[in-house]
């Protein structure tokens, strides 16, 4: 069962990105290598992703590949 993240936590570390957006860690890490993926940052050495731009590249890319429905 995947969680969501807390309310008041709007920033992600690359593990828990990767839950909320239904993917693999590896995978969002091989989009960051190709600079597909969400935005993401640096704090020290550790790679975060904001939660508002994990929603707007789900969004993006449910736009990019819906099928069906009405037009």
């Amino acid at each position: 069962m995947t969680t969501s993240p807390s309310p008041t936590k709007c920033r992600l570390s690359t593990a828990e990105a990767a839950e909320y957006a239904g993917i693999p860690a590896n995978t969002l890490r091989y989009y960051r290598q190709l600079g597909t993926g969400p935005a993401s940052y640096k704090l020290g050495s550790r790679v975060v992703y904001d939660l508002a731009d994990l929603d707007s590249w789900l969004a993006a890319e449910k736009v990019k590949t819906v099928r069906g429905g009405v037009a």
